[in-house]
């Protein structure tokens, strides 16, 4: 198995982390965090949660009550001295089914050598990293969930699309299928232009209102750091590539007032009052082949040759970030009560009670990377025969956390992906 590597079936496959991965003693060492961009939370925040019901079976449904529809534009009712009309008002009702899922995250097992000799303690920063990695999977489940279960799509310069809903799935089959998105991007390659711009969002917004119905958020709500809060407003959340071309976009050039300097006062991301931008690291980008068939590249990789000065560093994948690679992006116009994170709470009390003398082998979901030694280690007997111990001399260890997750999208009218062609550049043409 290549480290690192996601989605492994890992139960019956063993891999110890080299010993020799690490630097040690006695060379002279300057203990350097590498600069990684802070992650934040982006969708989390976005929505409110809702605790699971714990004895109640595997799936949580919800009933909401819908309103009657407005049925005139111009009302005329009779006169006084007539018997009146009569109006019948009713409401339906809706529901809406979800599921927990679960994932689990793990490190190689580390021998004691390692953390005896090595000038850095390997241990404590692979369990900071799996508990980072959780929060990108968390953020990443959350936005994938919201994008198969938006009933539309908008294709830049071709507008609103009716889309399939569903629970997505890793070969592409359910929900928004590959098939289905092959046929969008398509349409999008055929398109003059289909960028992301001022002018697009007007158009989105306008429809999201008018034939999608969404609705704003209502008060103050998240984001705060990024612009003003989501009072009426919508919330748009996209990459930094978007908002560095909506910076340069000639639309509040064009329109801007006239005592508004755009080389210190330029965009800061409140669009007429109505949208709120929220950036997100790791968007939506797809890779597309000569028939238009989409992939989606990882967005970083390890630097493996090692002739290059950041050998080992992880960086920024180039198919990923370049527009040229892949040159489909996706932003989201959201708007409010689309949805509810649930709130799985803790496994059953049976199962996280410490047992056998105090044994620490207490079931955890929540997220929280922690220690254990209960593994059975591969061994070989003077035949060459392979069997296993149960790591009863306690030389290894690994890192391991499981985090649980669901959301119920019960408004998923207001969530709208937004396809369009990235670009990078200047689009203001003087004379």
């Amino acid at each position: 198995m290549d480290l690192p590597a996601i989605d492994q079936n890992v139960c019956g496959s063993w891999t110890e982390q080299q010993q020799d991965f690490y630097n040690k003693l006695p060379f002279y060492l300057l203990q350097a965090q590498a600069e990684y961009r802070k992650y934040w939370v982006t969708w989390k925040k976005l929505f409110n949660s809702v605790p699971w019901k714990p004895n109640n079976g595997d799936t949580m449904r919800r009933v909401m009550a819908e309103p009657a529809p407005v049925l005139r534009q111009m009302a005329f009712p009779n006169r006084i001295n007539t018997t009146p009309l009569t109006d019948v008002v009713n409401y339906r009702e809706r529901k809406l089914d979800s599921v927990i899922r679960w994932q689990d995250f793990r490190s190689p097992h580390f021998n004691f050598l390692p953390e005896f000799q090595d000038f850095m303690k390997h241990i404590d920063k692979t369990s900071e990293n799996i508990n980072k990695q959780i929060t990108v999977f968390e953020d990443c489940f959350y936005r994938t969930h919201a994008f198969h279960r938006a009933p539309y799509i908008w294709i830049a310069g071709a507008g609103l699309q009716s889309a399939p809903t569903g629970d997505g799935s890793a070969d592409g089959s359910t929900g928004k299928t590959d098939a289905w998105l092959q046929a969008q991007f398509a349409t999008l390659a055929g398109i003059p232009d289909g960028t992301l711009t001022f002018q697009e969002l007007f158009k989105v917004l306008n429809a999201g209102e008018q034939e999608v119905g969404m609705t704003p958020y209502e008060g103050t709500g998240m984001p705060k750091s990024d612009s003003n809060p989501l009072d009426q407003k919508f919330c748009l959340i996209c990459s930094p590539e978007d908002w560095n071309n909506f910076v340069d976009d000639p639309w509040p050039k064009e329109n801007r007032p006239l005592n508004m300097n755009i080389v210190t006062d330029n965009f800061r991301g409140d669009l007429w009052g109505r949208i709120t931008c929220r950036l997100e690291r790791y968007p939506f980008r797809w890779k597309l082949d000569a028939n238009f068939a989409g992939t989606m590249p990882d967005p970083e990789v390890v630097e493996l040759n090692p002739d290059r000065e950041d050998f080992g560093r992880t960086k920024p994948n180039p198919e990923f970030a370049r527009a040229s690679i892949s040159p489909v992006g996706c932003a989201f116009l959201i708007g409010g009560s689309a949805g509810d994170v649930i709130d799985v709470g803790p496994p059953p009390p049976e199962f996280t009670r410490e047992l056998d003398q105090g044994a620490a082998i207490k079931m955890n979901w929540n997220g929280k990377a922690y220690l254990t030694k209960e593994f059975l280690v591969p061994c070989m007997d003077s035949n060459g025969n392979t069997f296993y111990d149960a790591n009863s001399f306690g030389r290894y260890l690994r890192s391991q956390a499981t985090v649980s997750c669901g959301m119920s999208l019960i408004n998923s009218f207001n969530v709208l992906p937004i396809l369009f062609k990235r670009r990078i550049g200047v689009t203001t043409v003087t004379a």
